[in-house]
């Protein structure tokens, strides 16, 4: 369900800006003649609810399935593949038309910038896609209007509730964090442990092989040495590599609080250039050197990355009632056998012949 945002919004855009970037085919290798009379183009072949799908529509949602997956007819040359592509065409046609009804059901306008982005859309589309190609498949101006007019409704009701949720849960989040103190930390560690290939040795019954005592008293006069060089001033992690641990030393990011209860403790009041005196963990004697404080940058690209998950969350919600609306029977909605007789792979063909899909190499 959550692809499902991304996948509509993305035929809308990412589908036309593949097709505006394809070049020229040569027209010798395929037929440009009408597949289907104007009757037949226009014949119900899908029901969605009550909205009756004409065939030229369904293939119309084919050319943009082709297009955003590359379906090559080189690619389809297993029932299998044909039968995947047309599925997802289905299932997309299906999704488009249910989300734009709800969309309607909850009186959603389009104003002059949504109507001026949906025509730039058309007429994107029909410089990529040649006329010849849309007269074979009985692809109207009336059909490609009304797909990216019901396109438009749907990407603009999915946008306005994300931006009202993204909004409102912004405000409180910022609020609940207003007082969160976010950090740069660098944390060295002064192994007590062998060292393998700058990985702490364990012997063969996975224990860590500890240095003596004498060893462990050095390190520790190290860390404390290398704390009163950085509080006096030295780069950190120069200081690091002067003593040979900087292998063993990470920069990590988060707030205060976020972090364990006994490294929270210690940073309970930390602020730039703040030094912990060392303290002995299971791999060695660990140093914490704050080297950001009270970032706000970062408290906003976390509520950000907070809010924007949550909002997600709540959409796919969202998604499963409205896709609910409409009861979806994947085989008793389709009408006749139009669209089971339909030669995907001839379109897929037609598409590379036209130059709106460009073949590899």
């Amino acid at each position: 369900m959550r692809r499902l945002i991304n996948r509509i919004a993305a035929l809308s855009m990412s589908a036309i800006m593949m097709l505006s970037m394809s070049g020229c085919g040569d027209s010798s290798k395929v037929s440009y003649e009408a597949v289907y009379s104007d009757e037949a183009a226009k014949e119900t072949a899908l029901m969605i609810g009550d909205y009756e799908i004409s065939l030229s529509e369904i293939i119309f949602y084919a050319i943009q399935d082709l297009t955003l997956y590359s379906g090559y007819s080189s690619k389809l040359q297993t029932e299998e593949n044909q039968l995947s592509h047309k599925d997802k065409t289905l299932g997309l046609l299906r999704e488009t038309k249910i989300l734009y009804n709800t969309a309607l059901y909850n009186k959603v306008e389009l104003n002059d910038n949504d109507l001026e982005a949906r025509d730039k859309l058309i007429s994107s589309f029909k410089n990529s896609v040649p006329q010849k190609v849309l007269d074979k498949y009985g692809i109207t101006d009336e059909l490609i209007e009304q797909v990216f007019t019901e396109r438009t409704y749907v990407e603009k009701f999915q946008n306005d509730i994300k931006n009202d949720m993204g909004q409102t849960m912004t405000e409180d989040v910022t609020e609940a964090m207003k007082d969160y103190n976010f950090i740069t930390m660098y944390y060295m560690t002064f192994p007590i442990v062998e060292v393998e290939n700058d990985s702490p040795k364990k012997d063969e019954d996975g224990n860590y092989v500890y240095l003596s005592d004498a060893e462990k008293k050095k390190v520790k006069e190290n860390a404390e040495a290398a704390v009163k060089e950085i509080k006096a001033g030295n780069d950190a992690e120069e200081v690091a590599e002067k003593y040979g641990v900087a292998a063993y030393c990470t920069e990590q990011k988060g707030y205060v609080g976020s972090f364990g209860e006994e490294i929270d403790k210690m940073l309970e009041n930390a602020e730039t250039g703040y030094c912990v005196e060392p303290f002995e963990d299971t791999l060695g004697y660990v140093i914490i050197y704050v080297k950001n404080a009270h970032d706000d940058e970062m408290r906003d690209a976390y509520i950000y990355s907070l809010v924007s998950e949550s909002v997600e969350d709540q959409m796919e919600a969202l998604q499963k009632k409205w896709l609910a609306t409409i009861e979806v029977d994947e085989e008793k909605d389709v009408v006749g056998t139009a669209w089971a007789d339909f030669d995907i792979v001839e379109l897929a063909l037609t598409l590379e012949d036209a130059g709106v899909l460009v073949k590899p190499e």
